[in-house]
């Protein structure tokens, strides 16, 4: 079981325990434990005394505070993972640096497993077996990132970090899309493109070689796409839409720095930005998504052909 360090005031560090865990601990409101330091752990015993007597709160969940003279040793800070181990009379915290993917799925709510699942099974996307989820204290003393900065990922050693102890699902995707070895800007755009498929899943056919959305078409394929809404082209799904991409000029035309491909790399990123809405725009990126599986479902992927 793991749960992560919480700041209380300014100098001390609680830990929320789920419900489920407070139950097989037998760990309630009014509840007085006896914390000690032990070895690298803290431990918290009904019967063991120490000068160290600490009372459970409720909150929504129960929440057990770590002594300030505890945590000085150890230095947990908010953000630290624990690991809770079960004794007799008590339970013990193991502070970790870093989980298994598979320890920060169970920490989290099941769609986080729904969707990792997904990707690897449904949208053929080759993640590493062995990713490691880091503790955000343990990156912002390694990289210093900017406030705006909420997720990490080190391909090098299959390893993502969160600055939320719950990080948002396209968060959590764009990291894993990095440790597939998808660049800042391939992450960004394709990660809503996972989401949309993954809240529509039962609307499209898989499995989907969804790493070749942007280089599965051609011009002429998606202007056969939306012909089925009775449009002419995509320039005339934009004409409807009242929107002029960047590539080309008020009249349509592409402008000559641009290539076709650049036009179906912009149509999949409007079509996709729109999708969520609703709407032509959803229909369209399901039909995408439909005909890439017939493409790419039963085809082997690019490593596999290595």
């Amino acid at each position: 079981m793991i749960v992560t360090a919480q700041k209380v005031g300014e100098n001390s560090v609680e830990v929320v325990l789920p419900k489920k865990t407070a139950q097989e601990l037998d760990i309630r409101e009014g509840l007085k434990l006896y914390a000690h330091y032990d070895d690298g752990s803290i431990l918290f015993s009904r019967t063991k005394e120490s000068p160290y007597k600490v009372k459970v709160r409720e909150g929504t969940s129960p929440r057990v505070t770590i002594p300030k003279e505890i945590n000085t040793l150890l230095g947990i800070e908010p953000g630290y993972f624990l690991e809770v181990v079960k004794l007799d009379d008590g339970f013990k915290l193991i502070p970790r640096e870093e989980i298994t993917l598979e320890e920060f799925l169970e920490h989290l709510d099941k769609v986080f497993r729904e969707v990792y699942e997904f990707m690897k099974k449904d949208l053929m996307v080759k993640l590493p077996d062995d990713i490691k989820v880091a503790a955000w204290p343990v990156v912002e003393k390694k990289y210093r990132p900017r406030p705006t900065v909420l997720a990490i990922a080190e391909p090098h050693s299959k390893t993502i970090a969160f600055r939320y102890t719950r990080p948002s699902l396209i968060d959590f995707i764009h990291e894993l899309i990095h440790l597939a070895g998808g660049d800042e800007v391939y992450a960004a755009d394709i990660s809503p493109i996972i989401l949309f498929a993954f809240k529509n899943r039962n609307k499209i056919k898989t499995p989907i070689d969804i790493m070749k959305i942007f280089d599965a078409f051609t011009l002429e394929d998606l202007n056969k796409i939306v012909q089925k809404y009775g449009l002419k082209d995509i320039k005339d799904y934009y004409r409807v839409s009242g929107v002029v991409p960047y590539l080309y000029d008020p009249n349509y035309n592409r402008l000559p720095e641009y290539t076709e491909k650049d036009e179906v790399f912009a149509f999949i990123l409007e079509v996709s930005a729109g999708a969520p809405y609703g709407y032509i725009h959803e229909k369209l990126m399901i039909d995408v998504l439909n005909e890439l599986a017939e493409r790419t479902g039963n085809a082997p992927s690019e490593s596999e052909r290595k």
